[in-house]
């Protein structure tokens, strides 16, 4: 979060999802239980706003990661509490990071 135009940022603590058994920081999608014992890949992606205007409230804001060994859609009302809109990864054996772009 920046309050200077991004010129500056603060790490705050979002406390959604427990990481080697502390939910004291800002993560918001995984699965991962401890540092030590990584047992998925999940890297960082993509985080858009989807300015459709047909597209749902509960859906503005979107993330692609690559989860469950592919790339992966997920959808935020708020930007912080992510759903899963896919059954699977709607890409596989993607070797860098997954990148949206919108008509």
């Amino acid at each position: 979060m920046s309050k200077d135009g991004g010129h500056s940022w603060d790490k705050p603590s979002l406390g959604l999802i427990e990481f080697d058994g502390s939910k004291d920081n800002n993560i918001v999608a995984g699965r991962q239980l401890n540092s030590s014992s990584m047992q998925e890949s999940i890297e960082p992606g993509t985080v858009f706003i989807d300015t459709n205007p047909d597209c749902p409230a509960s859906e503005k804001w979107k993330m692609v990661i690559t989860w469950e060994g592919g790339a992966t859609m997920f959808a935020s009302a708020d930007g912080f509490n992510f759903k899963n809109m896919t059954a699977g990864p709607l890409l596989k054996g993607s070797d860098s990071q997954d990148v949206v772009r919108q008509p």
